[in-house]
């Protein structure tokens, strides 16, 4: 493990400063799951020391303009938020995870035990024509979960099935943990005068 790991330091130190940006941020990725997986930590820990050591600022700058460039918040999204704000929550719209760099697309609470939020996954988080979330997005989850935050995600086709009003809030409730609303009761028969209808005639056969 030990020599693998140098010569992966040894490669990185020598290409770094002409990778692109992608591979810039495929790094830095890389280098959270080094340092936060604890499968890794476990089947590695000498080498890790080593892949630690090597500075990533300039992967994580890398990852975080390409994550300035990409933050823009969609219809789906903002459909979500909109439900959210008819429920009462307060909501943070991409906000910056401080230790990894990600943006979260919505921050709804930020304490001591870590953040609690919602990832608003369109089309393009999936391989194409399915429902297999991309290499990126399934990392991206796992380190948001690793690093003790509590982010459930909304994808696409979901939320295109529900109907405006108390599906998609309860919708909402569900995925948070929280209580649902109960459907509106049916009005009562003799509250439209049906029952009451059918006695009057009943009383005219008679």
């Amino acid at each position: 493990w030990l020599t693998d790991a140098q010569q992966v330091v040894d490669s990185i130190n020598l290409h770094i400063a002409s990778m692109d940006r992608t591979s810039l941020c495929q790094l830095h990725q890389f280098f959270l799951s080094a340092q936060y997986d604890q499968k890794i930590r476990e089947k590695a820990p000498i080498s890790l020391g080593l892949l630690l050591a090597l500075d990533a600022t300039k992967c994580r700058s890398a990852f975080e303009v390409m994550g300035d460039e990409s933050r823009k918040s969609s219809r789906l999204q903002s459909d979500v938020v909109a439900v959210l704000h008819d429920l009462g929550f307060s909501t943070q719209e991409e906000f910056v995870e401080s230790d990894s760099g990600y943006s979260i697309d919505i921050v709804l609470q930020v304490d001591d035990e870590g953040i609690v939020g919602i990832e608003v996954d369109g089309p393009v988080h999936f391989v194409s024509g399915g429902r297999t979330a991309l290499g990126k997005t399934a990392l991206k989850r796992r380190h948001l979960s690793l690093l003790g935050h509590s982010i459930v995600p909304v994808p696409f086709w979901e939320w295109d099935l529900l109907e405006a009003g108390l599906p998609q809030k309860n919708y909402l409730l569900h995925l948070l943990g929280k209580p649902l609303i109960p459907e509106p009761e049916e009005e009562d028969q003799e509250s439209d005068g049906t029952t009451g209808q059918g006695s009057s005639e009943n009383a005219v056969s008679q």
